[in-house]
């Protein structure tokens, strides 16, 4: 029998570069952080819907001094069952911020956004923060009456604006256009979002991040 005829040998896959590929997020990619910054605001407890009262649109045009920064509060952008998310501009030159304002009737929702936004804030603080976790700039808590002759505890908090576009934006871009996203790019977002993880991973102790 005549032998088969022998292949030549499959080229080797090329290795993936990763240390090209910068883990920072691309500006397309930043309002996906904003995306987050507005779940945030809804802060999730297990408990019911009655434990916060949604904020109210007397908010906009409003000075708030949060940090001993005066922001002036433009525009509502997002709603949640515990809050809601401003557009707001820092007064001493113009830039623009995002301000969360959640409202928490229970002690365990006022101690749960207290630990939250002191882990955001010691987030941001670091000697080494990472640039794919949107910054917390500030924040404030002020104590109100709230429902049923209870007190009630208002947060403000103040954090980076991310006006890129989101990557849903992106995706359905592609969709319209029927014009498939570049390997590059979707490497580059991979790699942002998987970098963001890993570094709340190997915090200690670790996070998860469980929205």
């Amino acid at each position: 029998r005549r032998p088969a005829p022998q292949q030549p040998p499959a080229a080797a896959e090329p290795a993936l570069a990763t240390d090209r590929i910068p883990l920072e997020l691309p500006a397309m990619f930043g309002a996906a952080r904003d995306a987050v910054a507005a779940a945030a605001a809804a802060m999730s407890s297990k408990g019911s819907e009655s434990a916060a009262m949604p904020a109210s649109d007397d908010e906009v045009g409003t000075t708030q001094t949060i940090g001993g920064i005066n922001y002036t509060v433009t525009k509502k952008i997002a709603d949640g069952g515990y809050g809601a998310v401003y557009i707001a501009r820092d007064d001493r030159d113009g830039s623009t911020v995002v301000m969360k304002k959640m409202i928490a009737q229970t002690a365990q929702l006022q101690e749960q956004l207290r630990e939250e936004v002191k882990l955001m804030l010691r987030l941001s603080r670091a000697a080494k923060p990472h640039p794919g976790i949107v910054r917390t700039i500030a924040a404030r808590s002020d104590r109100i009456r709230g429902g049923h002759g209870g007190v009630a505890v208002v947060f403000r908090v103040v954090m980076e604006a991310c006006t890129g576009g989101s990557l849903l934006d992106r995706v359905n871009v592609s969709i319209r256009d029927d014009r498939p996203i570049p390997d590059g790019e979707v490497l580059r977002a991979f790699a942002a979002i998987v970098s963001s993880t890993a570094y709340l991973h190997a915090l200690d102790p670790p996070l998860a991040h469980r929205d």
